[in-house]
């Protein structure tokens, strides 16, 4: 299945806020049965899809001063079938946001929570579903690929 929406690329970059950290991990994520959840996301995803079997993720959080980055902050969860990010906030205003980039495995189920910006999936084999997306929702144009 492929979801087609317009390119995220160097626009979502030149919308981060002053204040950013980056983070950068790579799983192992094997086969059939393993699954990718995202949630809580205040920006963008992006996932593009490989014949590997490794997960590399990529998160920018930004905000706009150090203190308001400090409010939130990203949890990356493995285990050796369930990749899980998510957002947590520790104030009780956040004013950050966050673009999650991912390169997954083609065979791994995709599940998506509460994404507050534009949602973009390559081509996959897996199960995906998309719950509560405030961005471009792809839905009209899917694909078999």
């Amino acid at each position: 299945m492929t979801l087609l929406t317009p390119p995220l690329g160097v626009a979502a970059a030149d919308s981060d806020l002053p204040d950013r950290e980056r983070i950068h991990h790579s799983y192992e994520a094997r086969g059939h049965g393993a699954s990718v959840e995202v949630s809580g996301i205040a920006g963008p995803v992006e996932i593009e899809t490989t014949n590997d079997d490794v997960a590399d993720v990529n998160v920018v959080r930004s905000a706009p001063t150090h203190a308001d980055l400090e409010c939130g902050k990203i949890e990356i969860e493995n285990t050796p079938k369930r990749l899980r990010i998510s957002s947590e906030s520790l104030c009780p205003i956040v004013r950050g946001q966050q673009r999650v980039m991912l390169k997954l495995p083609r065979r791994v189920d995709v599940n998506l929570q509460n994404i507050a910006g534009d949602v973009r999936i390559g081509p996959t084999e897996g199960m995906v579903r998309l719950e509560a997306s405030l961005g471009m929702s792809p839905s009209p144009r899917c694909a078999r690929g």
